[in-house]
């Protein structure tokens, strides 16, 4: 019975004697950005000295915003190490076990290490299903206008009104002139020199009107049998142009036209009626001559195409 009681009497003290760690943890529900409090608590520490870890390098689900550790009652050696920090995502927070070091600052004892308890936390979100939606109020009803706010409506109603019927009246396309029938380039340019006849610009001593359009009646009838754009070339390029297609022998005669006409269009020179008629007749003249050349040249490709038929005939037999 001696001896029970003996061992009994030296456990006690032993456990006495132990460190015991006490750990706070938050109890309520934990959401987004909430405020996590930690608290660590050392008993039965007579005659050490607590040195706490740094939070942030062992917890790592969370964002610490403090920590800090002291001594609660130094006759009793009790500490208390606290973490504060908060968590901006949902889920499972894990709280890992720290070393706690307890050491002396006399003596040769070693010192001893201890661990906080590991734990898991949950953080839920304000949006979570399980959360009460918000009462809805009902809405607040619509105040009349005032007599000044109709009458900005009207004025804006009326204004708009007007634009949509002034813009459909005014957008209608213009009724499209019916086209006269198809007609060959030299005919057209003999029906364009009759009515530049009728027009009377050289009566009238504006001869620079005069030699515009008769020199796009000509240099439209070219493009039309040569196929070719002339109308935006200078006089030159188009001289050069055509050397390509007309005969030498009248390729003088277009080009004192050509250049008499730049200098009444672009040197201001005057000309005179018997020049004005003279210049109609001469284009008049170039085209029936230039309308004769080509129908015998296309006479003539006629007739030598139908001569190497036989040929072509006599070689595949």
């Amino acid at each position: 019975m001696k001896r029970l009681l003996t061992a009994l009497c030296f456990s006690i003290v032993l456990l006495a004697a132990e460190v015991q760690i006490k750990a706070e943890f938050p109890e309520r529900k934990l959401y987004i950005g909430d405020r996590i409090r930690l608290r660590y608590t050392l008993s039965q520490a007579e005659d050490l000295k607590l040195l706490a870890p740094d939070a942030r390098e062992w917890i790592r689900d969370i964002e610490i915003l403090d920590q800090s550790s002291e001594s609660v009652r130094k006759k009793t050696g009790r500490y208390r190490y606290t973490i504060e920090g908060a968590a901006f995502d949902t889920g499972f927070v894990h709280i890992p076990a720290m070393p706690l070091i307890l050491y002396r600052e006399t003596g040769d004892t070693p010192a001893d290490t201890l661990y906080t308890p590991e734990k898991f936390l949950y953080i839920y979100s304000v949006l979570d299903s399980t959360a009460a939606a918000l009462p809805l109020r009902p809405p607040l009803p619509v105040s009349p206008l005032c007599w000044w706010e109709l009458l900005i409506v009207l004025l804006l109603l009326t204004a708009s009104a007007f634009l949509l019927y002034y813009g459909l009246r005014h957008n209608k396309k213009p009724d499209e002139k019916i086209s006269g029938p198809w007609l060959p380039p030299d005919e057209k340019a003999k029906k364009a020199l009759a009515e530049l006849r009728e027009k009377q610009y050289p009566q009238k001593e504006e001869w620079k009107a005069f030699y515009l359009e008769l020199t796009y009646i000509i240099r439209e009838y070219y493009e039309a049998v040569f196929f070719v754009h002339l109308q935006e070339l200078t006089s030159t390029n188009l001289l050069e142009e055509l050397l390509k297609h007309l005969e030498p022998e009248d390729m003088p005669e277009v080009r004192e036209f050509f250049r008499f006409a730049d200098l009444v269009k672009f040197a201001k020179m005057p000309a005179s009626q018997e020049r004005c008629g003279l210049d109609l007749a001469r284009v008049r003249r170039l085209i029936e001559e230039s309308e004769e050349k080509l129908q015998k040249r296309s006479e003539m490709e006629l007739s030598d195409k139908k001569s190497d038929i036989p040929a072509r005939v006599e070689d595949e037999q």
